[in-house]
C-alpha cells in the first residue's frame, strides 16, 4: 500500500511539474513573440533587437559557456587541460571590448570549443537561424568541394549552366586565397581526427565561408584546371527554404544488387525511428538469403551517427556470437540533461504506446529516466552495457565497411566493432570520432545574447577493451585522387566490389 501511495505522489508531481513546463513554454512564447518581426524575405522571423551585442552582455555569455562545459560536458578536460581551458577564457574575455554581431561572436568563441577535441562539442554554425545570410543579400557557394592533401578540388558545380570542371583545384575565393581559407576554417572546426576536421569542413563550406564574412551574391573563383589558370565570377545560389528554417535532414538510407552475388546498403545516419530500422533491415536480410546473395558492402561514408539501437540491430546482423560494441557509460546529470532526456523520453513513449497507456510514469517505460530524474546536478550514473545479440538472419560470407572521415559518433563505434571483433573488412578512410572512448548523448543550449546554439555532450563511452594499436583505421585505406574526382570514380566501392566478386570466384 505504501508503495502504490509513493507511485502515486511521484506521478502526481510529474503532472504538476508538467503542467509548469506547460505554462512556462506558453509564457515564454508570449515573450518571444513581441522581439520577432516578419520581413518580406519570405516571412523569416529576425530580431527586432540591433545586430550588435554589447560586450557587457558578450562577456556575460562567455561566462556562461563556461559554466556550461563544466557542468554538463562529462570529462571537458580529457583532451586538453583546464589550465589551457581557462587561460583561453580569459584570453577571449579581454578581446571582447566592443560590440559584436552573433557571427562575429560566433569567430571568437568557436575556438574555444574546438580545442576540445570532442566532435560533440562545438558552437553551431550560425547560418539563416534569423534571416541574417538573406539579409545580406549572400547566397550559397555554387561549388561541391573536396579537401584533398590541404587542397580544395571541385566535386561538382552546381550552378544552372556548369562551367567549372570536376577535379580544378579552387587557388582562391573572392580574392582570399585557399590555404588563408582553410586555415581559419580549421581554426574553427574541431580535430578529433584530421580526416574528420576535413570532412567536415568540407560539408560546411558555404557556411563557413559566410561566417568568416566571404559570402556574396556572386563569387570571383581563381582555378586550375589542366594546369592552366582560369578566373570566372560564378552567380550564387538561392537559399533552400527548407534550410534557411532549419529543418533536421531526414534519414536517408537505402539498398541496391550490385550483381547476382553482392548487395550495397547505403546509411547516412543512425537516426531512423528503432522500430522502422529493424523491420527494414529484416526484409533486406531475408531478401538477400532469398536471392543468395552471400556478398555485403556497407557504405557508411558521410554517415553522422545516431541511435545506439540501430548501431546495435546492425551489428547483430554481422555476428555468430555476443559482442561488444561499447562496454562502459558514465551520464554526467545536469539540469540540461533532464530536460533533454524527459523530452526524448516522451517522444519514444508516444512512438512505442498507444494513447491508452501514455499515461504511464515515465520511468516505467524508459528505466534510465529513473536513475536520471532522481539524481541531483554533478551526480554521475554508471552503466554496463549488455552485448549484442546474434541475429539468427545472419547468412553473409563477406562484408565490406566504406568509411571516411565523415563517420563519428556511433558510426565510428560500428567501424571499431567491425575491425576488433573482426566481423568485415573496412576500406577507405580513417573516421572522424575516435572510439577508444568517446563522448555522446548532446544537448543543445541556447545562447540568450547571441542566439547562438551550444552543443554539448552528457555521456562517456569506452569501447571494449582490444590489442588493436588504432580502433578505427581502416584495413585497407584508399584515398581518392585528383582523376578520380575529376572522373566521378569512387576507388573505395570498386575496390569493395573487386574483392567480393573475388571471393565468389573462389568458391566456385
Amino acid at each position: 500500500m505504501k508503495h502504490l501511495l509513493r507511485l502515486l505522489f511521484c506521478y502526481s508531481l510529474i503532472l504538476l511539474v508538467s503542467g509548469c513546463a506547460s505554462l512556462l513554454r506558453d509564457s515564454t512564447s508570449k515573450e518571444d513573440s513581441g522581439k520577432v518581426i516578419v520581413t518580406d524575405l519570405d516571412d523569416t522571423p529576425v530580431l527586432e533587437a540591433s545586430t550588435q551585442i554589447s560586450p557587457e552582455l558578450l562577456k556575460e555569455e562567455l561566462d556562461l559557456i563556461r559554466e556550461h562545459i563544466l557542468t554538463i560536458h562529462p570529462q571537458p578536460f580529457a583532451r586538453w587541460s583546464k589550465a589551457e581551458f581557462e587561460t583561453h577564457i580569459r584570453q577571449l574575455k579581454k578581446q571582447l571590448n566592443y560590440p559584436l554581431s552573433r557571427g562575429e561572436f560566433f569567430l571568437r568563441v568557436a575556438p574555444l570549443l574546438a580545442n576540445m577535441h570532442d566532435v560533440h562539442s562545438y558552437v553551431n554554425l550560425p547560418k539563416d537561424q534569423f534571416g541574417d545570410f538573406r539579409r545580406r543579400g549572400e547566397k550559397l557557394f555554387p561549388l561541391a568541394v573536396i579537401l584533398h592533401q590541404k587542397k580544395i578540388f571541385v566535386a561538382s558545380d552546381l550552378s544552372a549552366e556548369p562551367m567549372v570542371p570536376n577535379g580544378a583545384e579552387i587557388i582562391s575565393i573572392n580574392q582570399a586565397p585557399v590555404s588563408y581559407l582553410l586555415d581559419k576554417m580549421r581554426s574553427l572546426t574541431v580535430n578529433e581526427t584530421p580526416t574528420g576536421q576535413n570532412r567536415r569542413i568540407q560539408m560546411d563550406f558555404t557556411w563557413l565561408l559566410s561566417a568568416m564574412g566571404y559570402a556574396r551574391d556572386t563569387y570571383r573563383v581563381q582555378y586550375l584546371w589542366q594546369d592552366q589558370p582560369f578566373e570566372l565570377e560564378l552567380a550564387g545560389l538561392k537559399l533552400p527554404k527548407s534550410l534557411s528554417n532549419g529543418e533536421s535532414p531526414v534519414s536517408f538510407y537505402g539498398y541496391s544488387k550490385l550483381t547476382p552475388n553482392t548487395s550495397l546498403f547505403w546509411l547516412n545516419d543512425f537516426n531512423e525511428n528503432p522500430e522502422v530500422f529493424e523491420a527494414y533491415l529484416d526484409e533486406k536480410f531475408t531478401q538477400m538469403h532469398e536471392q543468395g546473395i552471400k556478398n555485403l558492402i556497407l557504405d557508411l561514408r558521410y554517415n553522422s551517427g545516431g541511435l545506439s539501437e540501430n548501431l546495435k540491430a546492425l551489428l547483430s546482423r554481422l555476428t555468430h556470437k555476443p559482442i561488444h560494441w561499447a562496454e562502459r557509460g558514465v551520464i554526467k546529470i545536469s539540469e540540461s540533461l533532464k530536460k533533454n532526456h524527459l523530452t526524448k523520453t516522451r517522444q519514444r513513449r508516444e512512438d512505442k504506446y498507444s494513447w491508452g497507456l501514455q499515461w504511464l510514469p515515465f520511468e516505467w517505460t524508459d528505466s534510465l529516466q529513473h536513475s536520471i530524474w532522481w539524481s541531483e546536478p554533478g551526480e554521475v550514473i554508471n552503466l554496463e552495457l549488455n552485448a549484442i545479440e546474434p541475429n539468427s538472419s545472419k547468412n553473409l560470407s563477406g562484408v565490406w565497411v566504406l568509411t571516411n572521415g565523415y563517420c563519428y559518433s556511433a558510426c565510428s563505434f560500428f567501424v571499431a566493432s567491425v575491425n576488433h571483433h573482426q566481423l568485415g573488412k573496412t576500406l577507405g578512410e580513417k573516421p572522424g570520432s575516435l572510439a577508444k572512448f568517446q563522448f555522446a548523448y548532446p544537448v543543445n543550449i541556447e545562447l540568450p545574447h547571441s542566439g547562438l546554439t551550444l552543443t554539448l555532450p552528457t555521456m562517456r563511452l569506452d569501447f571494449t577493451k582490444t590489442n588493436l594499436p588504432d580502433l578505427i583505421m581502416p584495413q585497407e585505406q584508399i584515398r581518392r585522387t585528383q582523376e578520380d574526382i575529376a572522373s566521378r570514380r569512387d576507388p573505395v566501392l570498386n575496390r569493395a566490389l573487386r574483392d567480393a566478386e573475388s571471393v565468389n570466384k573462389q568458391k566456385f
